[in-house]
């Protein structure tokens, strides 16, 4: 306890949660493949979100087969024959020459029960049946404005939706939604930091798609997620990430009049999301690819599954086939857990003295500070490793605290990063400043604090940075109960020797691979490719943040239900 503040309340969650990472597959590109991109819009002279028009392109990289207008099912029978002489009136090219455009209604293009002889422009001959991706940007909002049913998930998954197309759900007893056929199951939406993850719910037993010897849950690929990881711009709208790939800045229409104005705007704003989509599959494709796989345009990433520069990053480790290390190593839970409490994220301080008061400042920043980090850690060596050896340093690391209370630049050192590296240290702080993570009720994930710090029992357990921190901080060290160092010895077999990362560049993976991408890094800054510079600054620092401790959002069952 800290005054009425409790502190270091990360704990380690156990393994029960963890799941070995899936190698991502080379996946076809956008061109060798039939996709509906789709963009809805609400209705601009009624109340609240609701549906207004949408436009629906069936497409398959530059060759386009169908464009649909969808409207509502209550539209008045004049308000569509307009619609319908705009649509005979405007034509699209398409491999079959100029057609027209089709309108259709929601309740049609949603039809559970469409087959792709049938009817293959409506959603579930391409989405479902067909095993085809679709594309959009905001999916979320355009499966939220289309939905007939929708209801909050729980459990484990409630911070997401189950949504219910037309004529996919009916209303059950007790509020709740049944879905009209065991072969066609909802939609789960759920928010992503950029755009929204959608997939297919899990079928009713035997009665779904398979594919590869797994239920089919769709290919849904946001461009908000995908534009997202690719140029790392989080806070980008639809036309940021346009100029990114050097297209002409565009603006969704998020409502429009239900008529030939609207009309023309949501078609025009598919084209222009098909546009984004092409050009963010070729940027995908340059990503871990040979020679041999661009030419045959084969994708590495995952188009609908890439949501951040992490998932590049974790899609490096898992191409490399380096073992995780809950699976490698045989850390016993206590370990884990002191590692566990160890784990912070930065911080910034500020003097309250100066808040408020114009000075003259001085910007300094460190390039590829988390990266240098790692490196001078020896976090490669560490992952790649076949076992790890333990070693007691409680004597050495006692006697560099000492010395750099008095000496704060001796920790500097390349080689002491190097000596150290991995090591955990116990200590019983009597004052000296450390890192501790504070309870809140109006903060749900807590905050940091460097505060002074005193352990009336027991002992904390932190990095031995923070100790040295601590000791450079107070102009005192700490008392070091002790110190473990985990030595890595050894090379996993199954580690690949070379990989390919970006055209151009291919990793040696004998060697930690952070250096050569802070080198691409820098040679895109000098030839000005900006967005690159910015994706691979992202990506390299998801890359090496976090290690060894990660704590991702897991879920515990109690007698008040699920808590995270």
């Amino acid at each position: 306890m800290a005054g009425s503040h409790v502190v270091n309340v990360r704990g380690w969650p156990g393994q029960r949660a963890w799941r070995r990472p899936s190698v991502p597959k080379a996946s076809d590109r956008l061109a060798t493949r039939v996709a509906l991109a789709v963009h809805g819009a609400a209705d601009l002279d009624a109340a609240g979100d609701t549906f207004g028009m949408a436009a629906v392109l069936v497409s398959r990289g530059t060759s386009l087969f169908h464009a649909l207008l969808v409207v509502p099912d209550a539209l008045a029978s004049e308000r569509r024959a307009d619609l319908e002489t705009w649509a005979a009136q405007r034509t699209v090219k398409t491999v079959l020459g100029p057609q027209p455009w089709k309108v259709v209604t929601l309740s049609e293009w949603f039809d559970p029960k469409a087959t792709v002889d049938a009817d293959p422009t409506a959603f579930a001959p391409r989405a479902y049946t067909g095993a085809g991706p679709v594309v959009g940007y905001d999916l979320g909002r355009f499966f939220g404005l289309t939905a007939e049913h929708f209801t909050a998930r729980t459990g484990t998954a409630r911070d997401g939706w189950t949504i219910y197309p037309p004529g996919w759900g009916q209303p059950g007893s007790k509020s709740r939604i049944g879905r009209t056929s065991p072969h066609r199951p909802p939609l789960h939406l759920k928010a992503r930091r950029a755009g929204w993850q959608v997939q297919f719910a899990l079928p009713k037993r035997w009665h779904g798609k398979m594919v590869d010897g797994h239920y089919w849950r769709g290919e849904f690929i946001d461009l908000a997620s995908l534009c997202y990881a690719l140029d790392a711009d989080r806070g980008g709208g639809f036309a940021d990430h346009r100029r990114h790939f050097g297209l002409d800045p565009a603006t969704l229409p998020v409502a429009v009049k239900v008529g030939t104005s609207g009309a023309a705007l949501v078609a025009r704003a598919v084209e222009q999301i098909w546009e984004l989509a092409l050009a963010a599959d070729a940027e995908a494709g340059r990503w871990f690819t040979s020679s041999t796989d661009r030419a045959e345009k084969l994708c590495r990433i995952s188009l609908a599954r890439t949501a951040s520069p992490g998932g590049l990053a974790q899609s490096l480790i898992a191409l490399s086939h380096l073992t995780p290390p809950l699976a490698q190593f045989d850390l016993s839970e206590e370990e884990h857990s002191h590692w566990a409490e160890a784990f912070h994220g930065g911080w910034a301080e500020a003097d309250p003295s100066l808040l408020g008061l114009p000075l003259s400042v001085v910007a300094a920043d460190v390039s590829s500070c988390f990266p240098l980090a790692a490196h001078r850690l020896g976090w490669w060596d560490l992952l790649s490793a076949v076992h790890l050896r333990r070693e007691d340093v409680t004597e050495e690391l006692r006697r560099l605290c000492e010395k750099v209370a008095t000496d704060p630049t001796a920790a500097l050192d390349p080689a002491v990063w190097a000596r150290f590296g991995f090591t955990l240290a116990e200590v019983r702080p009597a004052g000296e400043r450390f890192m501790v993570e504070v309870e809140e009720e109006r903060r749900p994930d807590g905050r940091t604090e460097c505060v002074p710090l005193s352990t009336t029992e027991g002992s904390a357990w932190y990095s031995w940075p923070d100790a040295l921190a601590a000791a450079v901080l107070s102009g005192r060290a700490s008392e070091v109960v002790s110190a473990v160092h985990l030595v890595p010895e050894g090379r996993q077999a199954n580690l690949r020797r070379r990989a390919s990362f970006l055209s151009g560049l291919v990793l040696d993976l004998d060697h930690d691979p952070v250096p050569a991408i802070v080198g691409r890094r820098r040679v895109a800054k000098a030839r000005g490719e900006k967005v690159l510079a910015s994706t691979l600054h992202a990506l390299v620092n998801s890359l090496v943040s976090g290690n060894p401790s990660r704590l991702d959002p897991t879920w515990q069952k109690t007698s008040k239900g699920w808590r995270r």
